[in-house]
């Protein structure tokens, strides 16, 4: 057994005392937010993890659409304790749902990303236990190069504090420039399958876990998609989703004021307030005799004007002489229209007699 702080031996300082020695087993880390994992085969690097608490390579695997999620849990379901992400990996080969070669790429790149993040650790304690069966379940194919990946972990971490410059804090909000790419862009696979899960609300955190690519790769996917002006980043930054849905909310408030349907309503509204404010208005009494409507005919005028009503209908009926001598239709109704007529002074006598001779002519 090996144990320590890590403010005293860091972690590159371990992994290379453990790989001369040859040594295998379990190196377990604790950190302020997670605990990690190594699992070495004489002194080589088999599987390792920064988180035991999750399946990261899961989340990659589904994020960048390699499996569904059925294997996975079928696989999960057979196990006491969680399985290593690649004891996972062999385990989904095994059964058939996915292939060697890519379960090979996915797991050397979670593995890399696991590694850089693992040593950024600058606090945490530390503690290997010799163990030869350590990596039983994970296939020698996918077994990992420690040397390649501290290499590569290392130019990961040249670059970490550019990147995340840049890129800025992982609470901020990733949002769409346009909802339509421009048609002479072209967008890397990396970047793509970040892309695809940016919709205004989710955080450069969000997406890494989400997509499962980690931190590192994450952040290299958003540069380019900075690059190519497809993405924002904070609240203020795009019109992606969110902010167009909010956008659309703003305009639809100011249609319900200014519709022409609300300008009728409020005409009709001021209107109706001004005749309201009239009702107590009187005419000049010098007008009101001329304006006022007639009075309401009495009983006498409304019998006396039925019997020439029907007096007319009859007379119209009865077919006169055709010499014009007026004792015909025509002579017969131009009696009655004149009798008609003077009964009723309210009534316009011209146009009542263009109405009957237009009529007359149809």
């Amino acid at each position: 057994m090996l144990e320590g702080d890590l403010g005293d031996f860091s972690l590159a300082e371990i992994l290379q005392l453990l790989g001369f020695s040859k040594k295998s087993g379990r190196l377990q880390l604790h950190g302020p937010r997670s605990a990690g994992r190594m699992i070495l085969t004489d002194g080589q690097l088999i599987d390792l993890t920064a988180d035991v608490a999750r399946l990261g390579v899961v989340r990659r695997l589904l994020g960048m659409g390699y499996v569904r999620p059925e294997p996975v849990e079928e696989v999960l379901r057979d196990r006491e304790v969680l399985p290593t992400d690649q004891q996972l990996l062999s385990s989904l080969v095994e059964r058939g749902d996915l292939d060697q070669e890519l379960a090979e790429d996915v797991g050397r790149n979670h593995a890399l990303e696991s590694l850089a993040e693992l040593l950024r650790w600058s606090e945490g304690s530390f503690r290997f236990d010799a163990d030869k069966d350590a990596a039983a379940g994970i296939a020698h194919g996918l077994s990992l190069s420690t040397e390649q990946l501290m290499e590569q972990a290392r130019e990961r971490l040249a670059g970490w504090d550019e990147l995340a410059q840049r890129i800025g804090p992982g609470d901020q909000p990733v949002t769409l420039v346009s909802p339509v790419p421009p048609r002479d862009v072209t967008i890397p696979a990396a970047a793509w399958g970040v892309l695809m899960f940016v919709d205004g609300r989710r955080t450069v955190d969000e997406l890494a876990t989400l997509t499962g690519r980690g931190a590192y790769d994450t952040r290299l996917a958003l540069a380019e998609l900075l690059d190519h002006e497809l993405v924002a980043l904070g609240s203020d930054g795009g019109s992606g989703p969110a902010s167009l849905a909010e956008a659309i909310t703003r305009i639809a408030e100011l249609e319900a004021v200014h519709h022409p349907g609300a300008l009728v309503q409020d005409a009709a509204s001021a209107f109706g307030a001004a005749s309201d404010q009239d009702e107590d208005l009187t005419l000049p009494a010098e007008l009101s005799g001329d304006l006022a409507p007639p009075p309401p005919p009495s009983e006498e005028d409304v019998v006396e004007e039925e019997d020439e009503t029907v007096e007319a209908v009859e007379l119209a009926t009865v077919e006169g002489d055709e010499d014009g001598s007026g004792e015909g239709p025509s002579g017969l109704r131009t009696k009655v229209r004149g009798d008609r007529l003077r009964t009723d002074p309210s009534i316009d006598e011209d146009l009542v007699s263009r109405l009957i001779d237009g009529v007359e002519e149809m």
